[in-house]
């Protein structure tokens, strides 16, 4: 049980001064808007942090698919007679250079380092994003070699700063009905991707959106956590079976609160008569409510009475990016973070 690990997905919104259409022109040129990178990433990562966030992802305030497709589609930055296979020195997860600030403050008021998450958008997800759903083996392969190329520069291990777990993010599996490669052919581009971390001893988790397809990434050698978005749906639980996890040495990352903001916001202005979008002090009151310390622990204590020490990682189902604000994300993870702190009290007794 002491191995729980509170983490999250990564997106996280927006500070009230940026707009969402300069976001990606900021990022395109590091060097002039230096000063803003580095402010908007370490602020939200010490809000993550605050909250108790114990393996805080790096903010994706960019596109998760442009972040990755722009370089490996660029042919100037593929290998020679290469396509979609990225230059080693092109593949890299920009926000991770902005971090030293608040992994030196973490060092020094812990006295350890940083353990963070980086997420990254999966060879099978970009490859459909660019290619469409009928899958060609080899080039899925060249888009599983640029991953691990990315995979490979995210491999931080200072002082002050370790890479816990990678996170290979494939949502369409099991909701894209057409996009179905060759099993084969897509554990190996998994394997591909997440080999260095693994045999790095850094953990790589696949973060699904169903668990319709859960039992491919349990056939994996590198791949050995699998999100399972539970906290709107902890109906998903029931689809997987144990047995998958403990046959093939894999582990659980369990969703324990929803972000289904949309349907949240939704829920309640139904229930108030109002409409709560109007109102952050009333939403932000009323999601609190709604994804209670309580509730969270309840979540969490019925995943492992089934689960047990199978489950490694847990937090929210999926990103913020869509929430209205950073101070209504914040509660949200602060309110994990308590549920989380509750089930571990309530284990030791």
């Amino acid at each position: 049980m002491s191995g729980i690990l509170f983490d999250d997905i990564g997106s996280y919104p927006l500070p009230p001064e940026l707009r969402r259409e300069d976001v990606q022109k900021i990022f395109d040129d590091p060097q002039e808007h230096h000063a803003t990178i580095s402010t908007i990433i370490n602020d939200a990562m010490r809000q993550k942090i605050n909250a108790g966030v114990e393996v805080p992802t790096y903010p994706q305030f960019q596109d998760m698919y442009l972040q990755f497709l722009h370089p490996i589609v660029n042919p100037e930055y593929n290998e020679d007679n290469s396509p979609f296979i990225l230059k080693k020195e092109h593949a890299k997860v920009l926000e991770l250079d902005f971090m030293d600030q608040i992994a030196k403050q973490y060092y020094d008021a812990n006295g350890k380092p940083l353990q963070i998450r980086v997420c990254i958008t999966g060879p099978l997800e970009l490859y459909a994003r660019h290619m469409g759903n009928v899958v060609y083996d080899d080039v899925l392969q060249s888009f599983a070699e640029s991953v691990r190329r990315f995979t490979e520069s995210s491999l931080i291990d200072t002082r002050t700063m370790q890479t816990r777990t990678i996170s290979l993010d494939e949502p369409s599996i099991g909701i894209n009905p057409e996009l179905w490669p060759d099993e084969e052919s897509f554990i190996k581009a998994l394997d591909t991707a997440g080999e260095p971390a693994f045999r790095r001893g850094v953990d790589v988790q696949i973060h699904l959106h169903s668990p319709a397809q859960y039992s491919t990434p349990c056939k994996t050698r590198y791949v050995n956590v699998v999100g399972v978005e539970s906290g709107a749906h902890p109906e998903y639980l029931d689809v997987i079976d144990k047995k998958d996890f403990e046959a093939n040495d894999k582990f659980i990352r369990v969703g324990v609160a929803r972000t289904d903001i949309l349907r949240m916001g939704a829920e309640i202005s139904d229930k108030l008569g109002k409409d709560v979008w109007r109102d952050e002090d009333l939403l932000a009151e009323q999601l609190l409510l709604m994804e209670s310390p309580e509730l969270i622990e309840k979540r969490l204590s019925n995943a492992y009475h089934e689960f047990g020490e199978l489950i490694r990682y847990v937090g929210p189902d999926c990103g913020l990016g869509s929430w209205p604000s950073q101070r209504v994300a914040y509660c949200l993870l602060e309110s994990t973070a308590k549920g989380l702190d509750a089930f571990k009290s309530k284990m030791k007794k």
